[in-house]
């Protein structure tokens, strides 16, 4: 097959599949009638990573990655990529799933591939292939269209295999280039086809295409029921854009409500068969309770929505599944509702209690709600659930109420939309809202003087406490046990310490108490205060603030400013020190890699110069290398010669003038610049083309010589630049390689004494760092404060503010406040409740568990601060929402917001700070060293889901010794079983996780133990089973209610077995953050209840599947077990 194009499966949009199509002719066009193979794959799948293209061919294997861009590019190894088309403004050039930078996405394919075909080597090369070297594999972005100009701004050294292209040099792109470590064979080439799964039904001319047709983003959901999200989008068409935005995120928390009612009371209403479905009349009064509660409803200022429910029968259980919610504003009749019983969608909660996981759930809400009539509907639920379903005599009614705290973000979203857009130009809050840029010099650094640690604190984690200080947004990536909490302790702590108001939040509660009892504890007083709702603020602060006031009038010692100064003089030159003692400890790994490369280096000089020396004449190289002899020749002079000779060989007269007048005279002048060249070039010339030849004219004889003499002057020349430039590239090279093996074995030698001087003023500096916070608060506060910090408790709950007047008074006071208390902390919820709705009223913002949080409860958070730092891990458990793709599809398109995309469903907070990180070319911080889990554990997270996916690898520095709970490392524990019918159950591996739970906790009492699964049912019956056994000295959870906690030892139940439908495993492997999670809860031993032969062979149903890879993981460690 001298070309062959595969398409595992159709792109996701027409322009990728015509841009694949016509690639795909084009390398056909070039490479058609070649003996060898060459192969394009498409769309193709590799360890977890969806790839677009991957070419191969004998000497290539180059993994493409499409871009739908074209214009003036300016590319970096680190920094955001940015394009410009003709006459307009720059755009951002998004990277891969994660929106990473466009290098950083290839190299992570390029990783995962490499290490892909490393592992199925023996499955590939031919016998005795031993020079291959999958290292030598290829990367290429290629622009759908033209790249006017390429600008590089810091791409490094390690790029040699990174290309650029676009449609009209690709496949001469893919024609130039070569590696002699990638010499295949056509054999070679089909087994990676069958090893990555490629068969002939994949073949590009099997695939069936549609006619084209201009795609119209209403008209393709007009399909699926969107009567819900047409009656809350409010499209108007005076509001700006920057209101628009705003309005988006406040139809998606309104989505949100809606779909999550809160309702004390149903009220139940007969069904009556013989009405219309689509002109249904409920007659309100025939329930009196009902007509009662809803009489009142309508009275109040701020009505309740109504959630209408019809019951069906499945199996003879009377089961809520079809519902529609009317809006208070659309009701309209005091006596009776008219419904559409046809556009009934389906009600998820009902489904979720029955066992159903998130991906059967989301299929048949498409299938269901995209259906026209009840009776289809209904025949939907009786093919999908293959039970009986019939209508039940019954309809439900009940008042929703809508959530407080996302209430109170909405009526915050609102009022935002009135504030003047120049208010918030070049802000955080407007960057994010609407993806723009940011000036970012109109954003000064806020100085530390001094910085201070009250932790340790890597050289990574250290890094993200400054750069929060210096950067309007600071993103930081933290992977579990990378010490993310350490650097948020140091960060309000530096706030303290310089002045610096800062706000510390989470969605999650538990995050938000963890900090607060650490700092707490450093502070030796509950210093950092806490709001949130309004039971919380009477219960919990306003006391606190009595307390502080109380105690501050009777016992205040005034403390010495002075100290301060005196310790910042102490802490100055110990963190200079620190930080130089620090370097030279990192060059301890940093230069044998250096080495490395450099050995590399000066071999591929090596051998760069043989292949020279061997396409040398070997005559020529003897004499000009070995014998270092030169042509002792004035070019000036040489060219002369030439010159004046062609003029005396011009004609008859010239030639008879020469003969007579000067050829004596020229003569002696050729003669002597020939001997006063070295005896070996002399007689060599002489012998070949001497300036006197006795069968030629005198004057040809010459002519010959001189061009001789020319032609070995310039060859010598050549030659020896050439020898002279590989001979001072190896010396350099050398010389650099021995200057870095010396002082590498200088620091070594002195690595003790690097580390006792470190450990020594570490200590010190986190000594004198937590005397510094400690006298900082205590000089904080005089008399003169104490009347704004009550009138500020006076002012909470702030939720019923509403006059002007109090609401300029209340953000004077939270000025004031702000300076006696400076670090607080709450929920993105409550905020409402704790803080005036004021542009920058704080210094600072600091959002943990990011990856959890949705953007529109944290733009409120984000207003209200200067400088904003994100913290998160994209490849944690993600922000769960009820909004679907078709909703805000719609959303975005009806307001007009085509051009921002704002994406509230797939998009976590810490997902859209990345991007606009990217696009402002702030550069991000990574926590690389992780602490918590034993290296064999952590060691699968690291390969498979920082390097694979984020192209960032953990440094383990977990202590072997501290693990030393259970088997230390992974442990996998065969147990087939079977599923408990349609439950998610599975009793065999409860049996086992039981067993073992007893088992360790007879023989580690002092470990801490934790058991999870990803299925609520498994997680009932297991918290059922171990209650009794072990009261709640053991827990047993899912993996969504452990994130953020640790246990010396995790026991893991999957439940997904031989019997399973495959949507059981297809649900943990379409959600592979469930795995990275489970798998990093565990410190010392992690013990995984499953059956491993099932698990593993998932690779062959879905080749993106985490379960598969840990059960070979697994076994590759050769820790399975039955």
């Amino acid at each position: 097959m001298p070309f062959t194009s595969y398409l595992v499966s159709k792109f996701d949009h027409s322009h990728e599949n015509e841009f694949f199509k016509d690639l795909s002719n084009n390398l056909k066009i070039k490479f058609g009638e070649s003996k060898d193979d060459h192969v394009l794959l498409g769309n193709i799948g590799v360890s977890g990573n969806e790839l677009d293209a991957i070419f191969i061919k004998n000497g290539q294997i180059t993994i493409i990655d499409f871009k739908n861009y074209g214009g003036e590019l300016t590319v970096g190894e680190n920094s955001a990529w940015v394009i410009k088309p003709s006459n307009d403004k720059e755009v951002f050039v998004a990277g891969g799933g994660r929106e990473r930078n466009p290098f950083h996405q290839v190299r992570k394919y390029r990783r995962a591939l490499i290490d892909f075909l490393s592992d199925h080597s023996d499955r590939i090369l031919s016998k005795n292939h031993e020079n291959l070297n999958w290292g030598h594999l290829g990367g290429m972005i290629v622009f759908h269209k033209k790249i006017s100009t390429i600008k590089n701004k810091d791409f490094g050294k390690d790029d040699k295999w990174f290309h650029i292209s676009d449609y009209s040099s690709v496949v001469d792109s893919l024609d130039n280039l070569y590696s002699k470590n990638l010499n295949l064979n056509n054999s070679e080439i089909e087994s990676i086809l069958k090893v990555l799964g490629i068969d002939d039904s994949m073949v590009l001319a099997n695939h069936v295409w549609e006619p084209k047709q201009k795609e119209n983003a209403k008209s393709q959901k007009d399909g699926v029921n969107l009567q819900l999200i047409r009656k809350l989008v409010d499209p108007k068409t005076t509001e700006t854009k920057f209101q628009k935005a705003l309005e988006f995120y406040k139809t998606m928390l309104k989505v949100e409500q809606l779909k999550d009612p809160e309702i004390p009371d149903f009220y139940k209403f007969p069904f009556e068969p013989n009405q219309p479905l689509e002109k249904y009349r409920l007659n309100i009064k025939a329930s009196d309770k009902f007509y009662d509660a809803y009489v009142k409803n309508f009275a109040q200022n701020f009505p309740k929505n109504l959630l209408v429910i019809l019951t069906l029968n499945i199996d003879g259980k009377s089961i809520p599944l079809l519902y529609e919610t009317f809006l208070a504003n659309d009701v309209k009749s005091k006596e009776d509702l008219v419904l559409n019983l046809n556009q009934f969608e389906l009600f998820r909660k009902s489904l979720e209690k029955m066992g159903l996981g998130e991906d059967l759930l989301d299929e048949l809400a498409t299938a269901v709600n995209s259906q026209n009539t009840l009776d289809e509907k209904i025949n939907t639920l009786r093919e999908f659930l293959g039970a009986a379903i019939e209508l039940t005599k019954g309809i439900e009614v009940g008042l929703s109420s809508e959530g407080l705290f996302t209430a109170q973000v909405i009526a915050e979203l609102n009022k935002l939309k009135s504030i003047g857009e120049k208010d918030v130009e070049n802000t955080v809050f407007k960057s994010i809202l609407m993806d723009l840029d940011l000036d970012l010099s109109a954003h000064p650094q806020l100085p530390l003087k001094p910085f201070i640690q009250v932790t340790r604190l890597n050289e990574s984690q250290s890094e993200a406490v400054k750069k929060s200080f210096e950067n309007p947004l600071t993103v930081i990536t933290g992977p579990p046990g990378t010490g993310k909490s350490q650097v948020v302790l140091n960060i309000l702590a530096n706030a303290v310490a310089n002045g610096y108001s800062v706000v510390f939040s989470s969605k999650n509660n538990s995050a938000i108490d963890c900090v607060k009892e650490r700092f707490d504890e450093l502070t030796n007083q509950e210093y950092l205060l806490r709001l949130g709702s309004k039971d919380y603020i009477f219960e919990r602060f306003k006391p606190k603030i009595e307390k502080f006031l109380t105690e501050f009038e009777h016992s205040h010692i005034e403390s010495d400013p002075s100290e301060l100064g005196v310790l910042a003089k102490k802490i100055e030159p110990s963190q200079i020190r620190l930080e130089s003692l620090q370097r030279k400890l990192k060059l301890i790994n940093e230069i044998p890699i250096e080495i490395e490369r450099l050995t590399a280096e000066l071999k591929s000089v090596q051998d760069e110069f043989s292949r020279w020396k061997t396409e040398q004449d070997p005559k020529w190289y003897e004499l000009f290398i070995e014998l270092g002899l030169k042509t002792k020749i004035d070019i000036n002079e040489l060219n002369g010669l030439i010159n004046e000779l062609k003029g005396w060989d011009s004609g008859w007269f010239s030639k008879m003038v020469f003969n007579l007048f000067k050829k004596g005279g020229f003569e002696s002048r050729v003669k002597l610049l020939n001997q006063s060249q070295s005896e070996i070039l002399y007689d060599l010339v002489s012998k070949e083309d001497s300036w006197v030849q006795l069968d030629k004219p005198f004057l040809s004889s010459c002519r010959s010589n001189l061009e001789k003499w020319s032609s070995l002057k310039s060859i010598s020349e050549a030659m020896r630049e050439r020898f002279e430039n590989f001979k001072i590239s190896l010396e350099n090279l050398e010389k650099e390689k021995n200057r870095l093996s010396e002082e590498l074995r200088q620091l070594i030698s002195e690595e003790k004494e690097i580390r006792d001087e470190i450990d020594q003023l570490e200590k010190e500096l986190i000594s004198l760092g937590s005397r510094f916070l400690n006298l900082s608060i205590s000089t904080k506060t005089n008399f003169e404060d104490l009347y704004s910090i009550r009138k500020f408790s006076d002012y909470l709950p702030a939720n019923q503010l509403y006059k002007s007047e109090d609401l300029e008074s209340f953000k004077r006071e939270t000025d004031q406040f702000l300076k006696n208390f400076n670090v607080l902390a709450m929920t993105n919820l409550s905020v409402k409740n704790s803080l005036p709705l004021s542009k920058g009223i704080v210094d600072m913002v600091v959002i943990d568990e990011a990856s959890q949080s949705d953007i529109a409860t944290a733009l409120p958070l984000i207003y209200r601060a200067k400088k904003v730092v994100i913290i998160g891990d994209p490849l944690q458990l993600r922000h769960i929402t009820s909004v679907n793709k078709h909703e805000q599809a719609y959303a975005v398109d009806s307001l007009g917001l085509v051009d921002i995309q704002p994406d509230y469903s797939n998009s976590s907070l810490y997902d859209i700070g990345h991007k606009t990180s990217l696009k402002l070319k702030i550069h991000s911080v990574f926590l690389n060293d992780h602490y918590r889990c034993h290296p064999e554990i952590i060691d699968f997270s690291n390969r498979e889901f920082y390097i694979a996916k984020l192209g960032q690898s953990l440094i383990i520095k977990t202590s072997i010794k501290e693990r030393n709970f259970g088997d230390p490392g992974l442990t996998w524990i065969h147990v087939k079983g079977e599923m408990e019918g349609k439950l998610n159950v599975n009793q065999a591996e409860i049996n086992r996780c039981l067993k073992l739970a007893k088992d360790l906790k007879i023989k580690y009492p002092k470990a801490s133990i934790g058991v999870i699964t990803p299925f609520k049912d498994q997680k009932n019956r297991l918290q059922t089973a171990f209650f009794q056994e072990f009261q709640t000295s053991i827990i047993a959870d899912t993996v969504h209610r452990f994130q953020g906690d640790e246990r010396d030892i995790i026991i893991l139940s999957l439940v997904a077995t031989d019997d399973a439908p495959d949507s059981k495993a297809n649900f943990i492997n379409n959600n592979p953050e469930l795995i990275n999670v489970a798998v990093s809860r565990a410190k010392s031993a992690l013990y995984i209840v499953g059956n491993h032969s099932y698990c593993k062979n998932t690779m062959e149903r879905d080749k993106q599947a985490p379960l598969s890879l840990l059960a070979r993981y697994a076994e590759s460690i050769k820790k399975v077990k039955n």
